[in-house]
């Protein structure tokens, strides 16, 4: 890639972290629109580091929310740490998200293809979809059971795969179990964080084992353009997504996850 597709690849990237849009088949389709062979090691690495700062930065009220219940006194005493229940239900629903990633290396060789990732949208697009049919809910964290938690652990876990999107899916599941809209963003956020850790942690396995695949200055320039471009594009998908999913719901997002699968396939039949 050149310094302008770093940039817009690392803006997509970031953006599309935080949208139901599947970030990862977003990177894929922009690999092969811009004829590029895998990235490197090391704008793999910086790209999620970028966006896992952004990530943290703007969790830091919701993180502090959950710990001003923690601290509410109750009788005289004060409840501990771990009764705070949205951490608990954050903590539950990491289980399988977190397990889900012993899968990621054989899910991403078999859904690699504009055929398969034309699939997944179509799937995606679904998923979004059927919430908007059902009420909403006004649940908060205490009337979420354990179950609940974990189904949307689950649901998170669909965004190992290529064109199906972590948040959407989690959202999905936290508004067909009755979820308010806030809490449920504030979850799905504060969710992404472990599951940014471990991208992180795979990316710095794959310089380890493979190196860093830099081979000039114009190749550190591209990855660091690529880190700015996503810190940026996550900064502004979070505001974007917090906003739409309180006002106006994520379901118009299915149309575009429809759009994306059509050009899969048309970008499928031209490719073959």
């Amino acid at each position: 890639m050149n310094w302008l597709e770093s940039i817009l690849y690392g803006l997509i990237s970031g953006f599309a972290e935080f949208l139901p849009i599947s970030s990862a088949a977003h990177q894929a389709l922009l690999k092969m629109l811009f004829g590029a062979g895998e990235n490197t090691g090391l704008q793999d690495l910086l790209a999620h580091l970028a966006i896992l700062a952004v990530l943290l930065y703007c969790c830091r009220p919701i993180l502090s929310g959950f710990n001003a219940q923690s601290r509410t006194v109750s009788r005289g005493r004060k409840v501990s740490a771990g009764r705070s229940p949205d951490m608990r239900l954050v903590r539950t629903a990491s289980v399988p998200l977190l397990l889900s990633f012993l899968l990621y290396n054989a899910v991403c060789s078999f859904a690699n293809g504009t055929l398969l990732l034309g699939v997944f949208f179509l799937l995606n697009g679904i998923i979004l979809f059927l919430p908007g049919r059902m009420l909403s809910g006004n649940k908060d964290a205490r009337a979420m059971s354990g179950w609940d938690g974990l189904l949307i652990g689950l649901a998170s876990s669909l965004g190992i795969v290529p064109g199906l999107s972590r948040v959407g899916a989690a959202l999905s599941a936290a508004s067909a179990r009755g979820a308010d809209k806030q809490n449920a963003m504030n979850w799905v956020l504060v969710l992404s964080i472990p599951a940014l850790i471990v991208f992180v942690a795979l990316d710095a396995f794959a310089i380890i084992a493979g190196g860093a695949g830099i081979s000039s200055a114009s190749s550190v320039l591209n990855c660091i353009l690529s880190m700015l471009g996503a810190g940026c594009g996550g900064y502004f998908g979070i505001m974007l997504m917090r906003f739409l999913s309180v006002k106006t719901g994520f379901t118009g997002f299915a149309y575009y996850c429809w759009g994306a699968a059509m050009f899969s396939f048309v970008l499928y039949l031209t490719v073959v």
